[in-house]
C-alpha cells in the first residue's frame, strides 16, 4: 500500500540549518584566491528510512571566501547511531553537482563524505558537528570540510 509506505517514510523527517567551511586540500582547487577558504550556508532535509538510516538532500551556497556564485546540491544516504539518550554519531555519503565561484569542479560532479557527532538538546532540536571531504570527480577540486548544523524535527 503506497499510502502506508509514504506515512512510514515521512514519519521521521528533519530540517538542518547548516554552515560548512571548505579548507584547501589541493593547491589547484580554485582559479583565484587559492589560499582563501570558503564558507557556505545551506539547508539539509533528511527523512529516516529506519531508526538509523536516512536519505538526505542538501543545498549550499558560498557566503564567504570570494567564491561568488558557488553552489552545490547533494543527495545521499546517512546513518545515525545513538550512543546515549543525548549523544549520537552520524556518517553520510553524498553525490551531486557543484560549480561557480572559481572553484575548479571540472564537469561539476562531486562526492562528499561526512562523519560527526551530535548532542540532542530536546526532542525536536539537535546540534551536529561534522568533518568531511568534498572532491570533484574530474577536476582538481578537493577540500576538507568542517560543519555545524542545527537539526529541527519536522515530523517525529
Amino acid at each position: 500500500n503506497s499510502e502506508l509506505l509514504n506515512d512510514r517514510i515521512f514519519a521521521k523527517t528533519r530540517i538542518r540549518y547548516a554552515y560548512q567551511h571548505y579548507l584547501k586540500a589541493d593547491d589547484n582547487w580554485r582559479n583565484h584566491h587559492e589560499d582563501e577558504n570558503v564558507g557556505n550556508i545551506g539547508v539539509q532535509l533528511d527523512t529516516f528510512l529506519s531508526d538509523q538510516w536516512y536519505l538526505t538532500g542538501q543545498g549550499f551556497a558560498a557566503a564567504t571566501g570570494n567564491a561568488g556564485a558557488y553552489m552545490t546540491g547533494l543527495l545521499g544516504l546517512g546513518y545515525q547511531f545513538n550512543i546515549s539518550k543525548n549523544l549520537f554519531l552520524s556518517s553520510e555519503v553524498l553525490l551531486g553537482a557543484a560549480g561557480g565561484g572559481g572553484l575548479r569542479m571540472g564537469s561539476g560532479s562531486v562526492i562528499q563524505a561526512n562523519f560527526g557527532g551530535g548532542i540532542r538538546l530536546s526532542d525536536e532540536l539537535d546540534v551536529l558537528l561534522q568533518l568531511g571531504r568534498l572532491s570533484a570527480f574530474d577536476g582538481p577540486f578537493t577540500a576538507d570540510v568542517t560543519g555545524v548544523s542545527f537539526q529541527h524535527a519536522l515530523a517525529w
